[in-house]
C-alpha cells in the first residue's frame, strides 16, 4: 500500500498515540504506518468538519512550540491564538497537535514523515459550499506548511482510493477500491436555494 507517495511500511496500527511531552493525554492519530521508506501518520476525517471549528491550546503549548516547531508551524500556531476560528472546518489546532506528536515522538531519525489528512467528500462535492470550503482550508493549510520537514498532504478518500488503482496491486486492491467506491462513492442533494 501506498500513502502519501511512501511504500514497503513494515509496522502499522490504527490509533497510535503520539506523546508531545506535554502532560495530559496525548494526541493519537487514526493510522500510523512506518517503514525503511518513511513513516505516515494519518488522520480522518468523514463528516465531522461539517461544523465550526474554534482552535484551543493548553498554556503550555507556546513552550513545546517554540522547542519543537520549525517556522512554519510556529506561524500557524501564533495565528491560531490570534484568530482561534481562522480556519472554519478544518481542525487546524489538531492538525497543530499532531505535528507536535511527531516532532515529539519520532525525532529526526525516522526518515521522510508524512502527515497525511485524508477526508471523506461526497461525487457533487464541487455543487455544495460547505466542502468546497473545507477544501479551500485544507489547500490554504498545505501552503502555511509547504517549508516543513515534516510534509502535510491533504487529500480526499476518491483521491487516495484513484492512486491506490494507479500505482498498488497488492491482492485484491482493484477490488477492495470498487467496494470503498460503491459504499462511500454517494452524492448529497445541494442545498435548498
Amino acid at each position: 500500500m501506498t500513502l502519501a507517495g511512501i511504500d514497503g511500511f513494515t509496522k502499522a496500527s490504527f490509533e497510535k498515540k503520539l506523546p508531545t511531552g506535554l502532560p495530559g493525554n496525548p494526541p493519537n492519530v487514526d493510522f500510523f504506518a512506518q517503514g525503511p521508506a518513511g513513516t505516515v501518520a494519518v488522520e480522518s476525517k468523514f463528516t465531522e468538519f461539517l461544523g465550526t471549528k474554534v482552535a484551543k491550546f493548553a498554556s503550555s503549548y507556546p513552550c513545546t512550540i517554540k522547542r519543537l516547531a520549525d517556522p512554519a508551524w510556529t506561524n500557524v500556531f501564533e495565528s491560531l491564538l490570534q484568530d482561534p476560528e481562522h480556519f472554519a472546518l478544518l481542525d487546524a489546532a489538531q492538525l497543530v497537535k499532531h505535528y507536535l506528536g511527531m516532532r515529539h515522538s519520532l525525532g529526526e531519525n525516522a526518515g521522510p514523515q508524512v502527515l497525511l489528512y485524508v477526508f471523506w467528500e461526497p461525487t457533487n462535492c464541487a455543487e455544495l459550499p460547505d466542502f468546497r470550503a473545507h477544501r479551500a482550508e485544507v489547500d490554504l493549510f498545505s501552503d502555511l506548511v509547504a517549508e516543513s520537514d515534516i510534509r502535510f498532504v491533504g487529500l480526499s478518500y476518491p483521491e487516495l482510493w484513484a492512486g491506490w488503482e494507479e500505482r498498488d496491486s497488492w491482492p485484491g486492491s482493484r477490488d477492495h477500491v470498487a467496494a470503498l467506491r460503491a459504499r462511500y462513492g454517494v452524492t448529497v442533494p445541494p442545498p435548498a436555494t
